[in-house]
């Protein structure tokens, strides 16, 4: 085995202790195995953490990273790439599942073409029920230009399965990764689609948990809040507006062409006008809780 991993998965976890041993045995039997793992406990209070340290003393390229308080999904999911070591990288929900060639074929396709930023695979959803649906929508960008495929990817996107993708370590590294307001992680791979072509594999090789306990989308507005602040101690105020800030960000930080960057700002405002309903509603909101603040009792 080398020393250098080719590829580091992280898997952020939080109370994970039904699906975790399922999600490493998948990838332990990986064609690829030149690879770490690095498990970001966010200080669960079931048995993950014996579970894991179970694991990372019966195989050295799996380690284990606990913190002493939840610090929120967001921050956890960095958490992961921080420590990275490997040429790629991959997020791996606790709870998900991959099939053997997944690796191997993605680092395949980044590896043959300088020009992808991210590869990933048809997604599979299991449900409670132990029953697996193949209903994912097909999403590659291949464009040249990289305003065709941020445009394409804001207008298709709907359940973020590229997150689960393998991208490139230090082009992820570079990018504003994971922030504390909903939706963070479109806007992180609305970043990944200016730097680069995204392939999607033809081929059903990951596999989703799709319920209240495993998938955010599926959960309360509270739940969904705390799951990024778990103390709730910032009000989730202005989130439609993050989200716009966020896109306009990425723009920015990206080195691409004046007109490609012009091309997508005029796009954003666009957007804007047609979101003035949510956007209103985030001024609305912030000014209710103003009043709710100053007259806790009212």
């Amino acid at each position: 085995m080398q020393d250098i991993p080719l590829i580091t998965i992280g898997i952020p976890i939080y109370n994970g202790d039904p699906w975790i041993e399922e999600t490493i045995a998948s990838i332990k039997i990986q064609s690829e195995q030149n690879f770490e793992v690095l498990i970001c406990d966010n200080a669960s209070t079931d048995n993950t953490e014996s579970i894991c340290r179970k694991i990372v003393a019966e195989d050295s390229r799996f380690k284990y990273i606990r913190n002493s308080k939840n610090i929120g999904a967001p921050r956890n999911y960095n958490l992961a790439i921080e420590a990275a070591t490997g040429e790629y990288f991959k997020w791996n929900s606790a709870s998900d599942l991959c099939l053997p060639e997944l690796l191997e074929t993605c680092i395949n396709v980044l590896a043959e073409n300088k020009e992808v930023s991210l590869c990933y695979s048809r997604t599979a959803y299991l449900n409670e029920n132990g029953e697996k649906q193949y209903i994912d929508r097909q999403l590659e960008l291949l464009q040249s230009s990289p305003s065709e495929r941020f445009i394409r990817f804001c207008e298709e996107i709907n359940l973020n399965n590229m997150m689960n993708g393998v991208m490139r370590t230090k082009q992820l590294r570079g990018t504003m990764l994971n922030q504390q307001y909903f939706a963070s992680d479109i806007c992180l791979m609305a970043e990944i689609v200016l730097l680069g072509k995204v392939v999607q594999l033809p081929e059903y090789l990951f596999i989703r948990r799709m319920s209240e306990d495993t998938s955010s989308s599926l959960v309360s507005e509270t739940d969904q809040q705390r799951y990024i602040d778990p103390e709730l101690k910032s009000r989730m105020l202005f989130q439609h507006m993050k989200q716009f800030r966020g896109f306009f960000n990425a723009v920015i930080r990206t080195k691409i062409e004046k007109r490609e960057k012009m091309k997508l700002y005029r796009y954003l405002f666009k957007r804007i006008r047609f979101a003035r309903r949510e956007l209103w509603g985030d001024i609305t909101q912030a000014v209710k809780s103003f009043f709710v603040q100053r007259n806790p009792a009212a």
